[in-house]
């Protein structure tokens, strides 16, 4: 039976003050999510990373171009801080996948940076079927 393939990207995101410009949160290349005194732009997708730790520069290099395209009225304002995480993907998912193993073990895959869209939909699923995981949708055999 083939073992789990996984890969891992950081992603990071910027910390803005908030400028009041946007009020609802902003998908393009990317992602803008305001709150009262801050907004949260994110995020890179690093293949190559010696750190899991923020790395400001890096985050602002990374996201300049979608900052000056797509999120304009924050490209001259400095960041306050940068906020880091590693995803674990599988290799060969761009979309959520549930891989199933000896019909116990469910992982879920393919997720992204904006998978907390996909979170709630994929637990309620598992937690429907928790019973017989070979009901979920989308299942791939490992």
């Amino acid at each position: 039976m083939p073992e789990v393939k996984l890969k891992y990207l950081k992603g990071q995101a910027l910390i803005f003050p908030n400028l009041k410009k946007h009020d609802t949160p902003l998908i393009a290349k990317g992602y803008l999510v305001p709150f009262k005194d801050k907004v949260i732009i994110g995020s890179t997708y690093e293949l190559y990373f010696s750190s899991s730790l923020p790395d400001i520069y890096t985050a602002y290099n990374l996201m300049g171009p979608s900052i000056t395209s797509f999120y304009k009225p924050y490209e001259t304002i400095t960041p306050i801080k940068a906020v880091s995480g590693i995803r674990v993907a599988h290799p060969h998912f761009a979309t959520p996948q549930i891989l199933l193993k000896k019909n116990k073990i469910a992982f879920i895959t393919g997720m992204g940076s904006r998978g907390i869209l996909y979170h709630a939909h994929l637990g309620k699923s598992i937690a429907d079927h928790i019973d017989n995981l070979s009901l979920l949708p989308k299942i791939i055999e490992l």
